[in-house]
């Protein structure tokens, strides 16, 4: 049996992929269970990590670390796991996104006595002081301290983020069975770096997309279910918070949209997936179709295929489900070079890959690829092979089957 904890079960980038590995394996005959703070599915095996009582005893908990600015070291739920019928009779417990007020860092030795724990790592947060990424800091590798961006999330009043490193230090380095699986060559890499990880084994795992569920629909046939229109260059942009997640990069996107508009060489439609207030939008340089917030994924593949291209310039990143899905659906990637998305967009054969934080470079690569056809089919067409080839669900869930399978009891 496989135990699974998440902040969600099937939400966000961290929960959707927790959803994702569970079904799989589900699929091929192993037992699998989700323990999440947040359950949004209908599914029986996915349950909440807390009870009413133990949750308001969470709450309290929350308040008084982050008055103190010691975020996620202990909480009820995590102790009581240990009683959980599940949990007990499990040899395995597979971590994802842990700092999601619900999950109690220092408590990770204790529930993890005789298992083998999996770490899948969402993001850098299980080897920083506090951040999910620390972009050009290094900090997280010696120690931490006088941290520059306090306000990063998970954000903290005070500066703790040296005790935080070293609690969290002293706590892996207790876990015997410690395994790190890595999405991303990028945060891999970067690991193997951490010393709290020196005694773990690495392995790397990409994302896996669903390919019947993400897949090239007939473009003009998208558009007029969308209510698009069908004769227009449509660029689709996507963030949960488009505007307030600023580590999406939406900043850098609507300054290579004005320089677009300056250079009068295409005119395209703007397709907006995520939250926003439009009436932040001031002085929009295009036309602009909204469609909010999307969890639906068939509702998504529609828009991906609706679109030409998919803008992602995010500044930091581990691998998004996103430009996986994107380029699944026959929709090439413009993006930052960084991170994980490396991993997926070869530079002028899947998509283009911009100079990091450049918004005119993004704007040469956006031109490029919508007004050069032969490029873009090239783009197009690879993308769909190289996701069929590196990151299907279903190379996936066998990589993760095969790991179990290598587990020693």
């Amino acid at each position: 049996m496989i135990i699974h904890i998440s902040t969600y079960d099937n939400k966000g980038g961290s929960g959707k992929s927790a959803y994702r590995i569970h079904v799989g394996l589900k699929r091929n005959g192993l037992k699998s269970i989700i323990i999440s703070k947040f359950k949004t599915t209908n599914d029986k095996d996915v349950i909440t990590i807390s009870n009413k009582f133990v949750y308001y005893l969470d709450k309290i908990c929350y308040k008084l670390q982050k008055y103190f600015s010691l975020n996620d070291l202990f909480y009820f739920s995590t102790f009581f796991l240990k009683f959980n019928k599940y949990f007990k009779k499990s040899k395995i417990i597979q971590l994802y996104n842990l700092h999601g007020n619900y999950f109690g860092i220092l408590l990770l030795p204790y529930i993890s006595k005789n298992k083998h724990v999996i770490l899948r790592l969402s993001d850098m947060w299980p080897m920083t002081g506090h951040c999910g990424y620390s972009y050009e800091c290094n900090r997280w590798i010696s120690g931490c301290g006088n941290c520059p961006k306090l306000n990063e999330y998970p954000a903290l009043e005070n500066d703790t983020t040296k005790i935080l490193w070293k609690i969290k230090y002293n706590t892996f380095k207790k876990i015997k069975n410690l395994h790190v699986v890595a999405p991303s060559i990028w945060i891999k890499t970067l690991s193997e770096n951490s010393k709290f990880f020196s005694h773990a084994k690495f392995h790397y795992i990409p994302n896996g997309i669903d390919l019947n569920t993400f897949k090239s629909l007939n473009k003009s046939e998208s558009r007029i279910k969308l209510g698009i229109p069908i004769d227009r260059k449509i660029i689709m942009f996507i963030s949960e918070s488009i505007i307030e997640d600023e580590r999406k990069g939406a900043k850098y996107f609507f300054e290579a949209l004005d320089i677009i508009k300056s250079q009068n060489i295409i005119n395209p439609l703007i397709l907006l997936v995520g939250k926003i207030d439009e009436k932040k939008l001031h002085n929009f340089p295009f036309e602009l179709i909204n469609n909010g917030y999307i969890s639906n994924t068939n509702d998504l593949n529609l828009c991906y295929s609706a679109s030409d291209i998919l803008v992602l310039p995010t500044l930091a990143e581990n691998l998004p489900n996103t430009i996986l899905e994107s380029m699944s659906s026959g929709t090439p990637v413009v993006g930052f070079n960084t991170g994980g998305l490396i991993d997926a967009i070869s530079h002028l054969q899947t998509g283009y890959l911009s100079k990091y934080a450049n918004s005119e470079d993004l704007a040469n690569g956006i031109t490029l690829l919508l007004s050069n056809n032969n490029l873009y089919e090239t783009c197009r067409i690879n993308a769909i092979n190289h996701i069929n080839e590196k990151f299907s669900i279903n190379r996936e869930i066998k990589d993760f089957i095969d790991l179990y399978n290598s587990l020693k009891f």
